[in-house]
């Protein structure tokens, strides 16, 4: 009989949400209590900050364009569906997705390429936001009196990017594409917004690891949805022997 049943959210990964999303309400709480009382006047703060989110970006774009790098670290062939026998290794993939229906939304086709939804989504927007830490960081761009709307805006396009996988309506590969983007681009504007309203190193770095922990969280919210999808699979092609 098919499976129907997905698989649970593990206990570590509700504590990754838990924390991202207690997270993203922190950066509100403190672009709207703390403007300017945390000032720590160090002078090489804002190129600092810059060097090593842009650095992120630098990486996030890299791995994501390449989609063999993604593979290894997701390692979906053996992984998917609790497979540990190498069931699935003969399964073609296609933007380090198998080739199976149940995979069309996460997946674009470009100039006849196969490409990640996601990957593709994020290494836009980190190009986006490598710009934006350019004009920012380095630059003479500022929200002034503004960095609340900035949070907010870069609140909302995380939580949406940060849950797209357990999200309903993103079940075309262009809707997780912008979710992507969104997540991208949002952490941006949350550090962007912090710095401005902030000017703390200290709280800086804590939102960049941040950040770092909400791509983690992603990552393991997108393991689950593949899970999800090879739990409930009934192809012939690649269902299980037990």
């Amino acid at each position: 009989m098919p499976k129907t049943k997905s698989p649970p959210l593990e206990p570590s990964l509700m504590f990754l949400i838990f924390v991202s999303l207690f997270g993203l309400a922190l950066s509100i709480v403190f672009v709207i209590t703390s403007r300017g009382t945390l000032s720590d006047g160090f002078g090489l703060r804002k190129p600092l900050v810059g060097l090593v989110f842009g650095t992120l970006c630098l990486l996030g774009i890299f791995a994501s364009i390449y989609p063999s790098s993604c593979s290894r670290i997701f390692d979906y062939e053996k992984t998917m569906s609790g497979d540990q026998n190498g069931i699935l290794q003969d399964i073609n993939i296609r933007g380090h997705h198998p080739r199976c229906k149940n995979y069309s939304a996460h997946i674009l086709q470009a100039n006849g390429r196969t490409l990640c939804a996601t990957c593709s989504g994020f290494s836009l927007g980190a190009t986006i936001s490598l710009t934006g830490v350019g004009l920012f960081f380095f630059g003479p761009i500022s929200f002034g009196t503004k960095p609340l709307v900035a949070v907010i805006i870069g609140a909302c396009a995380v939580f949406i990017g940060l849950l797209h996988s357990i999200l309903p309506g993103f079940r075309v590969g262009f809707s997780r594409f912008i979710a992507s983007v969104f997540f991208a681009t949002g952490s941006f504007l949350i550090l962007a917004s912090v710095e401005d309203a902030l000017r703390n190193t200290s709280i800086d770095i804590f939102f960049i690891l941040l950040s770092v922990l909400w791509l983690v969280t992603d990552t393991a919210l997108s393991r689950w949805d593949h899970q999800r999808i090879c739990s409930n699979c009934t192809s012939q092609s690649c269902a299980r022997k037990d």
